[in-house]
């Protein structure tokens, strides 16, 4: 769409050629023959050669192949091309090589392929048992090669249209208003939100035969829309249609042109460009993935709801084929974005499909040529969200067909550490993001590492592979120490930055310690007033991103009111400024001028990026206590805290296992426990289906930072621990007072001396 990024990642191109292979006894159970007939039923999208993979004739485990035969198809997958493959009883497997012919080849002039349209693909009715190859060829033993899972799509056999060609469905969206600039023209069109879709301008001009060729200018704020010096998007226009409509009062031919935008902008205003006498009228095909609303929230604080919902429609309108960063750039996947727009979505919309789209993607290319993202800490952050994954949402299927891949990238890493276990880091190579900030990451990046080592070695234990769950677990065991030793300092009870930065205090890494669960029950409390009040200079976090993770750290350092504080600060401040949808980097200190720029460009920043929906996965946990214990929800634990200046707040929360609902009060808790799982509660287990109503006996805590501000105006008062005055204090002239019970500070009325106290 020549939107103007920079995407420093590599990956996987679709290869021309590969290889599905199923074992006869698959085939057999799957069977709807019938006549009895044993035989496999296939179409593919390009030439097909199918072998039999036998044993021997003897029952042995000697394999041999033989070719059964060759086929070619047609360009799609239609009825015309559907073949059986008979099989006899000695047959084991079926292979069947598809390769698919070259859509494009070296467009950018690179001398490389640029891949293909329409990878090799099958259509079976047999969905279960397969699996894939791109160097299946490469002997006759399918044990000696290395097969994954196939990931199979519903279809019929006549379909024309691939998954991966599938597009998302186009709602029509009205302008919700118009502003008018000085003296009449342009008419900025506001549309209410951030969407992305196509443009269509419908122009009446009248009885002028000529075309018109309007000129389409779009921005997520006004001052884009109205600025045609600048455009961050191709806003090209081509004519739709043209038609000429006659009235039979006037006996006149009004043409009526439709110009529709070539490519996909991002926008909510839009501002059009015509001669002062023709009359436009503006409409958005925008585009959206299916995806419903399962999660909610609401409280009696207006602006903590208002958070929450703009917090989901941010990240609903991230998601498309994958769940891209933002729809104005880069409108690409991140690994790093995903930790957490993958929390978000999994109690908002609960959508496993999206999120297993965006890690495969991801994860495809493998890191043994470049990082994912080309970070080393986004290449961290895929393991870290493969675990995630399965504990949100517990995709089996999935994880059993990736695993070779998170293996492999496990690894990798392992081979770029040094003899202690930390990761090396080559300056003249690799690049660490974090954070929008420069700062030293050296620590951040380990305590990253050591957090992924952990989610590796649980993703092992599901897998069964006792081997790789020892020595990752070994391993992350001795990273914590060796981290511990160079980079704890135990006087301040804080993570420096770097083993050479004594004093240089990183709050990046003491975020990512509390939220990874490094430190020990007793040093939370010292991380906790560092991030909220503290003498330690810490250089802050610069994004929504790293903001949220703060947030986090603060509520799992039992820190949770100043937590909730710094996020509604944080995000009601973006609210303020008029966000409909929240933005890539935000600074409170930020003028209305500059808010849009980035890249040092006037309005590079993304007004609607997946990072920035952190609040909907961060205020289940705060005010809730709600977050799996075991894979699929199949355990979870609530530790319900209403905040002081909150009345009521109620929350639904979609699983595998169904939706949880719980309703606060300042005195009770209503719980609604979903079959099949089970619910911790303060050391007692509930299991569903059920429904409770709980009282709510707990001590409330106010927070430091809070009693800070409400005591304010009481500051440099003196206390003093016995009375100022007795009880009879014998004032002259004034002996009837007595009973002075209480500290008194006083003057008595008539002295000259304003500045006699008693």
């Amino acid at each position: 769409a020549k939107i103007n990024v920079w995407y420093p990642s590599k990956f996987h191109i679709a290869k021309r050629r590969a290889f599905f292979w199923i074992s006869t006894a698959d085939v057999v159970a799957a069977s709807i023959s019938s006549s009895g007939d044993e035989y496999l039923r296939f179409s593919s999208n390009g030439t097909a050669k199918v072998f039999l993979v036998d044993n021997g004739g003897n029952g042995g485990s000697d394999l041999r192949e033989r070719l059964a035969y060759m086929c070619q198809t047609g360009r799609t997958l239609t009825r015309d091309y559907i073949h059986s493959v008979k099989f006899e009883a000695t047959t084991m497997a079926i292979k069947i090589e598809v390769e698919t012919v070259l859509e494009r080849n070296n467009e950018d002039g690179d001398g490389d392929d640029d891949g293909i349209d329409q990878p090799p693909c099958l259509w079976t009715p047999i969905r279960c048992g397969w699996k894939w190859s791109s160097d299946g060829g490469a002997t006759t033993d399918p044990s000696n090669t290395i097969w994954l899972q196939c990931q199979s799509f519903p279809a019929e056999p006549g379909a024309t249209t691939y998954p991966h060609l599938a597009e998302d469905p186009e709602v029509l969206i009205e302008p919700k208003s118009t502003i008018e600039a000085q003296g009449g023209r342009p008419i900025v069109y506001d549309f209410g939100v951030d969407i992305l879709g196509r443009l269509v301008i419908e122009c009446n001009v009248g009885g002028q035969n000529r075309s018109i060729s309007p000129k389409l200018f779009v921005g997520e704020s006004i001052a884009e829309a109205m600025d045609p010096s600048y455009q961050e998007q191709s806003t090209e226009l081509v004519l739709l249609e043209s038609n000429n409509n006659s009235t039979q009062q006037s006996q006149t031919t009004i043409r009526v042109e439709k110009w529709i935008s070539a490519h996909l902008v991002a926008f909510q205003f839009a501002c059009v460009i015509v001669p002062d006498s023709i009359s436009v009228s503006l409409s958005c095909r925008a585009t959206f993935h299916p995806a419903q609303y399962k999660g909610a929230f609401a409280c009696s604080n207006d602006k903590l709801t208002k958070i929450w919902m703009h917090s989901a429609y941010t990240l609903r309108a991230c998601l498309h084929d994958f769940i891209l960063d933002g729809i104005k750039r880069d409108r690409l996947p991140w690994a790093g974005d995903l930790a957490i727009s993958l929390l978000s979505n999994a109690f908002t919309f609960a959508d496993a499909d999206i999120i297993e789209k965006s890690l495969t993607v991801l994860g495809r290319a493998g890191i043994a040529e470049k990082d994912i993202n080309s970070f080393v800490d986004y290449s961290i952050w895929w393991i870290i969200c493969n675990d995630l994954y399965q504990l949100y949402f517990g995709d089996m299927t999935f994880l059993r067909r990736e695993w070779p891949r998170i293996r492999q990238a496990v690894v990798c890493l392992l081979a770029r550490c040094d003899v202690t276990g930390l990761l090396v880091v080559k300056k003249d190579k690799d690049m660490v993001f974090i954070d929008w900030v420069e700062i030293e990451k050296f620590t951040a990046l380990q305590i990253l590492w050591w957090w992924a080592l952990g989610c590796s070695a649980s993703i092992a234990r599901r897998i069964g592979s006792d081997e790789c769950v020892k020595e990752w677990s070994i391993r992350q065991v001795k990273v914590g120490e060796r981290l511990r030793a160079l980079c704890w300092d135990d006087i301040a009870g804080l993570w420096i930055a770097a083993p050479d930065c004594p004093g240089d205090y990183s709050r990046h890494a003491n975020v990512l310690a509390a939220v990874a669960g490094l430190n020990k029950e007793h040093e939370l409390d010292k991380i906790a007033r560092a991030l909220g009040e503290s003498e330690h200079e810490m250089a802050d976090v610069k994004t929504p991103y790293m903001k949220i993770f703060e947030c986090l750290a603060l509520t799992r350092l039992d820190h949770a009111p100043l937590g909730l504080e710094e996020m509604t600060r944080y995000w009601g401040g973006m609210l303020d400024a008029g966000a409909s949808t929240f933005w890539e980097a935000y600074n409170p200190n930020d003028s209305d001028e500059s808010y849009t720029a980035f890249y040092e460009r006037p309005y590079g920043k993304s007004l609607c990026h997946a990072w920035s929906s952190g609040p909907c996965c961060y205020i289940p946990e705060t005010i809730f206590g709600v977050k799996p214990l075991s894979d699929r929800w199949e355990t979870w634990v609530c530790r319900p805290k209403l905040p002081l200046h909150l009345k009521w707040a109620c929350i639904a929360v979609p699983t595998p296992q169904g939706c949880i609902e719980i309703e606060l009060s300042a005195k009770l808790a209503k719980i609604s426990i979903p079959q099949n799982s089970k619910m911790e509660l303060n050391g007692d287990i509930y299991a569903g289906p059920q429904q409770l109503s709980l009282s709510l006996q707990q001590a409330t805590v106010i927070d430091e930072k809070i009693v800070k501000e409400l005591s304010r105006p009481y500051r440099g008062w003196h206390y003093y621990r016995e009375h100022v005055i007795p009880a009879k204090p014998n004032i002259k002239e004034y002996e009837n007072v007595e009973m002075t019970d209480v500290p008194t500070v006083y003057q008595l009325p008539g002295v000259a001396n304003r500045n006699t106290w008693y």
